[in-house]
């Protein structure tokens, strides 16, 4: 492992996350606030982040536990500092487990949260809580591979590792450019949401706020009610649109750009997922239009939770927990397998469900007809073997931390569904459940124990379980 190249790279990152925290100083001195809290931090993170990156470097050539590495302990280390100046303001969360456990959910855009009412946050706190829901949304290392040049080659362990879905493709030759361009839909897609909202009549700071949140489906909300303090129809449209957009793979819309759109719309998990979304949203709101006055708004609400839960953004517009049991386990089984890979989404992704549905089917064929050879396909691509036995791995991991998190939750007296709900929920970055975690996602009272563990759910959730499951590893450590 090239530890003093990983070691610079983590520098630069912290360099990044520096640069970010300009943004909260100017955030608090334009609301007259205390700024000294994210001027300490500025400095504390910049030090550090500059004397990483002047680590001399003998070997320039990564490998892809590198990669691992450098995603892991990149996200582990954003979250160290970015939970300082929750801290030091006299307005944020005193205790520093706290403070780290609501900077993880930020980073890893869960949207969990220890804070029964995020309002009593100073205006600096709220808006740099958001921000690293926006700035994990895309990842801060794409966001590093769009500025530093690295080799092509190197690039890619980095982007696997840190990119959503069971693989990625080069949408352009250069990792860089793949970059730059993620971002420039990111950034794109932000900037018409947030003049959407405040058209729609939310002021502008809720509306950039919330907007950094939706883009990176990650759920924080300036209010203990989350959306729902917006009584406005139109209002919870736009976020209902933008959740969906933003559950979308990226790759789509770089298509589309390029006027590709025939290539863009055989996308099989596209499919599948406006399916899904049209198919559940109508089901549930005629199964539940006996409580609302007319089918309007039944859609409406119907069709924002789906899309808060599959694309795993964590808003909320009503409770939800409250309808009847067969639509909130048709929740949950949304809540699993998310939206797209490639998108700003967490959870299973549908791609790898359609992978293993495909791949389960090919196999009872095989039994039928043991000497026809029968390809799993995806976008009319015949799919390796290394790729279907990834995903199957993926996914018996990804259960398995689920009843793991949920026996250490449980461990300290919460009841079957709470316990399963948040473990779902924190694996799953998605920031909303059932039970008394339903509407705002807070899960305070839980120990020290269970805080960490549960922010190491959300860090191995965001990074897809194998970064974080191939560093326990003591096999990674050896040198062949």
């Amino acid at each position: 492992m090239n530890y003093r190249k990983n070691f610079r790279l983590l520098g630069f990152v912290l360099l990044i996350e520096s640069f970010f925290l300009i943004f909260p100083i100017i955030t608090a001195l334009v609301f007259h606030e205390e700024f000294l809290p994210f001027l300490i931090t500025l400095c504390i993170t910049l030090f550090v982040g500059l004397v990483l990156n002047a680590t001399p470097v003998k070997t320039q050539t990564l490998q892809a536990k590198d990669g691992f590495f450098i995603v892991t302990f990149s996200w582990l280390v954003m979250a160290l500092f970015g939970a300082i100046p929750f801290v030091l303001s006299s307005h944020g969360i005193p205790s520093y487990i706290d403070a780290f456990f609501e900077t993880v959910s930020g980073f890893t855009t869960t949207g969990i949260t220890i804070l029964s009412d995020p309002s009593t946050l100073s205006k600096g706190c709220l808006f740099w809580r958001a921000l690293t829901q926006w700035m994990g949304g895309m990842g801060v290392l794409v966001l590093m591979l769009a500025i530093v040049p690295l080799a092509n080659d190197n690039s890619m362990h980095v982007v696997r590792a840190e990119m959503a879905g069971p693989s990625i493709d080069k949408i352009v030759p250069r990792t860089r450019d793949m970059a730059i361009w993620m971002y420039c839909i990111y950034i794109g897609l932000t900037v018409m949401e947030l003049t959407c909202l405040m058209i729609s009549g939310v002021p502008f700071f809720d509306a950039l706020l919330h907007t950094f949140t939706t883009a990176a489906t990650g759920g924080f909300s300036t209010h203990a009610e989350s959306v729902a303090f917006f009584q406005n129809p139109a209002t919870q449209w736009v976020f209902t649109v933008f959740m969906f957009l933003f559950g979308v793979n990226f790759n789509v819309f770089f298509l589309l750009i390029l006027r590709k759109i025939t290539k863009a719309l055989k996308n099989e998990e596209l499919w599948v997922y406006i399916g899904l979304v049209l198919a559940s949203s109508f089901f549930i709101a005629f199964n539940v239009l006996s409580r609302y006055d007319n089918f309007s708004d039944s859609i409406r609400e119907s069709t924002f939770q789906v899309g808060s839960v599959m694309t795993t953004t964590g808003f909320s517009v009503t409770d939800s927990g409250a309808w009847p049991v067969f639509i909130r386990m048709l929740l949950l089984f949304l809540m699993i397998f998310g939206a797209c890979a490639g998108s700003t989404g967490g959870a299973v992704k549908l791609s790898r469900l359609i992978i293993l549905i495909k791949y389960v089917i090919s196999s009872f064929c095989q039994f039928a007809h043991p000497r026809e050879v029968i390809a799993v396909k995806q976008d009319s691509k015949k799919l390796s073997n290394e790729v279907i036995r990834g995903t199957a791995v993926f996914v018996i991991t990804y259960f398995l931390l689920i009843i793991i998190g949920a026996f250490f939750i449980a461990f300290e007296g919460y009841d079957f569904e709470y316990s399963l709900t948040v473990s779902i929920s924190a694996i799953g970055d998605n920031g909303i459940g059932f039970g008394d975690v339903v509407s705002t996602g807070y899960v305070g009272g839980f120990s020290v124990f269970n805080k960490l563990f549960i922010s190491f759910l959300m860090l191995a959730g965001r990074l897809e379980v194998f970064p974080v499951v191939v560093l326990l590893l003591p096999a990674t450590y050896r040198r062949k």
